[in-house]
C-alpha cells in the first residue's frame, strides 16, 4: 500500500490547522468581542466577564482545540522531512518535534483558561479573580510565542544546511522566529497580536509546499527504506 496518501495527509493537517485556527477564533471575537488580555484595565475586564457566554465561545474554542490538534500531525510530518535531510545523527528534527508539542500543550493550556473565564462569566465573578484569568491566559499565550519561536528557529537551521525545502521557508521561519521573541519581550504591546499572525501564515505557506512536495519525499522515504522508485524522474525537484 502507497504511503504517498499519508504523507500527503500530514501536510494537509496544517493547512486544516490554520483554518480551524482562524475560524474558532474569529468565531469566539463574534460572540464576545474583544477579550480582556494583560493591557486592560479593570473596568474592561470588568465588562468582559459581565455577560454569560453564547454557545458560539464554546463552538470557537471546540475549533481551537481541533486545531492544535492538527498542529501535532503537521509537526511530525514536518520533522520527519527534516530528519531525513539531517540523516540519522542529526537531532535538530526530534527537537523540532518536541518544542512543537510542547507549543500545542500551552496553546490548549491558555484555551483552556479561556474556557475556565467564560464558564465563570455572568456569575458576578470577583474582579480578582477576573484579573488572574485573564493574566494566565495571556501570560501563557505569551509564552508560546517564544516556545514557536524555538520551533522555527530549529526548522530554519535544518533547511538552510540540508534544503530539506525550499529556502524561503528557512529564512522565513527565521525572521518569524526573531519577531516572536520580540513580541514576547512584549506581550502588552499592540505590535504583539498582530505579529502572532506571522506563524500561522508560515505553517499555512510551508504546509502547501510539503503538500506539493509529497511525491518526492515519499520516494525518498521509501529509498531510506531500501525500495526503490518507481520512476527515477520522481526523484527530480
Amino acid at each position: 500500500m502507497s504511503d504517498q496518501p499519508w504523507l500527503r495527509l500530514g501536510a494537509a493537517a496544517g493547512i486544516l490547522h490554520v483554518v480551524l485556527q482562524f475560524v474558532g477564533f474569529g468565531i469566539v471575537g463574534a460572540s464576545v468581542g474583544a477579550l480582556a488580555d494583560l493591557s486592560s484595565p479593570d473596568r474592561e475586564i470588568v465588562r468582559a466577564f459581565e455577560h454569560p457566554s453564547a454557545t458560539g465561545v464554546w463552538v470557537g474554542l471546540y475549533l481551537g482545540v481541533l486545531a492544535f490538534l492538527l498542529f501535532a500531525v503537521f509537526t511530525a510530518r514536518l520533522s520527519t522531512t527534516l530528519r531525513r535531510a539531517e540523516g540519522d545523527a542529526g537531532w535538530m528534527s526530534t527537537a523540532v518535534f518536541g518544542s512543537g508539542i510542547l507549543y500545542i500543550a500551552l496553546s490548549l493550556m491558555s484555551l483552556g483558561f479561556i474556557g475556565v473565564g467564560r464558564r465563570a462569566a455572568g456569575h458576578g465573578i470577583d474582579v480578582g479573580l477576573a484579573r488572574v484569568l485573564t493574566d494566565l491566559t495571556s501570560g501563557i499565550h505569551a509564552i508560546t510565542w517564544g516556545v514557536a519561536a524555538l520551533f522555527l528557529m530549529l526548522t530554519a537551521t535544518v533547511v538552510l544546511r540540508t534544503r530539506a525545502l525550499p529556502r524561503w521557508t528557512g529564512w522565513s521561519a527565521g525572521a518569524t522566529a526573531v519577531a516572536l521573541l520580540l513580541a514576547m519581550a512584549a506581550p502588552a504591546s499592540e505590535l504583539a497580536p498582530i505579529v502572532a499572525f506571522l506563524l500561522p501564515l508560515w505553517v499555512l505557506s510551508t504546509a502547501i509546499t510539503l503538500l506539493r512536495r509529497s511525491d518526492v519525499a515519499y520516494c525518498a522515504v521509501r529509498s531510506e527504506y531500501g525500495a526503490q522508485p518507481s520512476a527515477p524522474a520522481q526523484l527530480r525537484t
